[in-house]
């Protein structure tokens, strides 16, 4: 199918819970648009967490592409740091981001397969902005990180010879993928506790890699 619109809902359940999040609700919907080989479009969308993807292969460019991109997470629940299973209420804060984006890559289908199976390589530039806020049981000796812009390079790697049925469930075959991101944010400080502090120097400059692989 070259579209296709789906929506989820689940939960996550904890037991014996390292906090006080027994239950973790889960929901979002999801939109697969392919109408040809030269535009795609993939998003998650759940309003306080979305992850967007939109790209066109302009004529004569091959199988080179452009783009824009829309990540965020914007939950309105507070977070902290967990040691041995036990939750710090003294740290509670609220935190996010939003990061729109521009793109510019290499996507190709993959021989002999569904019009959704494909390999793809992108450069994403992503400015956004980070926040945090304190909670009612926060102490009041944690230094909160400051709200920043910020500046992501993140490449992109996606292969993808899965199968599926029309809600997007794997059925038989195998995927996997990679991010690389620098990012920067421009209004960096020291922050946390005294007896837990997070050092400029280790935060305004960030290098993450996540990997990825799955099979069915």
């Amino acid at each position: 199918l070259r579209s296709t619109s789906a929506w989820k809902l689940g939960a996550q359940f904890a037991t014996p819970q390292p906090d006080d999040r027994f239950v973790l609700p889960a929901g979002a919907l999801f939109f697969w648009r392919h109408p040809d080989d030269r535009h795609l479009l993939r998003a998650e969308v759940a309003g306080v967490y979305n992850n967007i993807f939109w790209s066109v292969k302009p004529e004569g460019w091959g199988d080179f592409e452009v783009g824009l991109t829309f990540n965020s997470f914007t939950i309105p629940s507070t977070w902290n740091e967990i040691y041995d299973g036990v939750k710090l209420d003294s740290e509670n804060m609220y935190w996010g981001n939003v990061r729109p984006g521009i793109t510019v890559g290499y996507r190709k289908a993959l021989d002999n397969s569904q019009q959704d199976n494909m390999w793809q390589l992108s450069y994403i530039l992503e400015p956004g902005y980070f926040y945090s806020d304190r909670d009612s049981v926060t102490a009041e000796n944690m230094v909160l990180p400051k709200n920043t812009f910020e500046l992501r390079n993140r490449l992109l790697f996606r292969y993808d010879d899965m199968r599926r049925n029309i809600l997007s469930l794997p059925h038989s075959g195998f995927a996997l993928g990679a991010d690389v991101v620098y990012g920067f944010r421009a209004n960096w400080a020291d922050w946390g506790t005294p007896e837990n502090t997070f050092r400029k120097q280790d935060g305004q400059h960030y290098v993450n890699f996540g990997a990825y692989a799955v099979a069915a």
